[in-house]
């Protein structure tokens, strides 16, 4: 009989910029909002977004380094995660260890690397290939990076030659379509791997004009 690896959702921030938290904050509200596997969370999810904006809006405020602005930022980032935390408890509850489930959810799995063994870097993954879907969809292709344990794949409108603003998908496959774009809109997607050394650099952008 086939043992069950157990899965302990990973809650812990400590290492996390501000920006790269706000980016996860996205994700797993996107991952949670409609998933059917996951329909009661803890967390009112608007309540949720609304809370993650504002640290997001606290944090660039925080730039100039004002002590009034840094101090607003550190408790906006306090208010929200508890609530990520309360969230990714709910999650490791109701993930029946699937992988699939949890990568589903935006949260990502703790990582035990075996005591005395090297942690192997990644591989670089790529935007393999975008390829037009239905109208307003793209169709995204990683290359497959062995030890991965899940991928990230963002995504952001280009404007005068940059993005400008990004989305980001956690991902259990190298296959996905991203729907809900603007036509006539030129996209650029990047993507890295995660393992248990941690994530890989972000690729270079691969851009296409969604019709």
């Amino acid at each position: 009989m086939n043992k069950v690896q157990r899965i302990k959702v990973s809650v812990s921030t400590i290492r996390l910029s501000d920006p790269e938290f706000s980016m996860r904050l996205v994700a797993v509200h996107d991952g949670l909002d409609g998933n059917v596997d996951f329909s009661k969370p803890p967390v009112d999810l608007p309540i949720f977004k609304v809370a993650s904006e504002d640290f997001a809006a606290s944090t660039a405020a925080a730039l100039g380094g004002g002590i009034k602005a840094i101090a607003e930022r550190n408790r906006q980032r306090h208010i929200v995660t508890k609530m990520y935390e309360q969230l990714g408890h709910y999650v490791q509850a109701n993930c029946d260890d699937d992988p699939a489930k949890l990568a589903s959810t935006g949260f990502t799995a703790v990582s035990y690397a075996r005591k005395g063994a090297a942690s192997v870097p990644l591989a670089q993954p790529v935007v393999a290939k975008l390829e037009q879907g239905n109208s307003g969809q793209l169709c995204v292709t990683l290359t497959p990076i062995p030890h991965a344990l899940n991928y990230e794949l963002r995504y952001s409108v280009v404007e005068n030659g940059a993005p400008v603003a990004w989305k980001t998908l956690v991902l259990s496959k190298t296959r996905t379509v991203v729907d809900n774009l603007t036509l006539a809109t030129n996209y650029a997607f990047q993507v890295r791997a995660f393992g248990r050394g941690g994530y890989t650099d972000w690729s270079n952008s691969a851009t296409r004009i969604c019709i």
